[in-house]
């Protein structure tokens, strides 16, 4: 039973430690910037979507 409930908390910890890693190397990497400055950021649209090709196999109709 004791063997039991220390495995069980072994395993608390250890996710503890892992959260708490993950959060602290997310945060680090928000914060850091190789420039410092903001870079330009394209946004693009992609002309063959789903609903592109539905229409123009004509598989796309109005009721």
């Amino acid at each position: 039973m004791q063997q039991q409930r220390s495995r069980k908390i072994l395993i608390l910890v250890l996710f503890l430690a892992l959260i708490v890693g993950g959060i602290w190397y997310g945060g680090s990497q928000l914060f850091t910037s190789s420039s410092g400055k903001l870079k330009t950021v394209t946004i693009g649209y992609q002309a063959a979507d789903e609903v592109d090709v539905f229409r123009l196999r004509g598989q796309l109709v109005k009721k």
